[in-house]
């Protein structure tokens, strides 16, 4: 049989031992102890690594982000701060850390991520953030034409605001989208509530006031049309091209016309 084979000499059995089956003793176990820990050392240098990657420590990628900022490389800002707050989320500091990740891609021309990691940003509850967040979005839509959206959003970060300077600065955008968007009326109530912030933040305060000063009235018609409809298509494309522009009924004529304005 293979592996206990017998023999018989001068009438006795000699028993051969099993193949593979030979005792080692203490050194031979000392041997194969260090043949598995080289063949796992080989492993972990050629392959997959055994443990989880550790994550960046959290005061190194924050200087990162920091200097990258400061120099002007914004994606690269924005890359760390973001890498910052999927690693460290729990650190104090990770609202800041998407805030200025979308400011840094808003900067770098990066609309679509930037508004992610800034509604992200407004929506994690933390009051120190969420009014400086909303008023990026807000810079961010009126950036793109969306003033009545702008508005909002600046509004929004007026109520949401901590210190008096960042409510000043949020009424101030408010009231300057609002004219953007031909809604001089209603303009006036956040540029005076910007106003009554004076004593506090006279900067906003007086660029409100220069803002208030311009004369709604003086408009250039730049067209009369018998359907509203066709007046207001005629306005929202000046208002999309930048210009602060609305819809006026007129009966002066004899005729009921609906201009569409431009105002100077």
């Amino acid at each position: 049989m293979v592996g206990r084979e017998s023999t018989r000499s001068g009438g006795t059995v000699r028993r051969i031992e099993p193949r593979g089956r030979r005792s080692f003793g203490i050194a031979g176990d000392a041997r194969r102890a260090w043949l598995i820990l080289a063949v796992l050392a080989i492993g972990c240098a050629g392959g997959a690594p055994l443990v989880e990657n550790t994550p960046p420590d959290a005061e190194d990628l924050w200087g990162r982000a920091e200097s990258a900022r400061l120099a002007g490389r914004d994606s690269e800002a924005a890359d760390l701060y973001a890498t910052f707050y999927r690693h460290h989320y729990r650190d104090p500091r990770a609202a800041e850390a998407l805030l200025n990740a979308g400011v840094a891609h808003r900067r770098a021309g990066e609309p679509t991520s930037a508004r992610s990691h800034l509604i992200t940003a407004a929506g994690l509850g933390d009051d120190r953030i969420t009014p400086h967040a909303q008023l990026q979005l807000g810079y961010l839509e009126r950036g793109e034409g969306q003033y009545a959206a702008a508005a909002m959003r600046f509004e929004d970060a007026a109520r949401s605001a901590r210190d008096v300077e960042t409510r000043a600065e949020a009424l101030l955008e408010a009231g300057i989208s609002l004219q953007r968007a031909g809604a001089f009326e209603e303009a006036t109530r956040p540029l005076r509530a910007c106003l009554d912030l004076a004593e506090v933040a006279p900067r906003f305060a007086e660029e409100a006031r220069e803002v208030l000063a311009r004369d709604p009235s003086f408009t250039v018609q730049v067209g009369a049309f018998a359907r509203r409809s066709h007046a207001t298509e005629r306005s929202a494309a000046l208002v999309g091209a930048g210009f602060p522009a609305e819809v006026r009924a007129s009966d002066a004529t004899g005729t009921s016309l609906y201009l569409s304005l431009i105002h100077i």
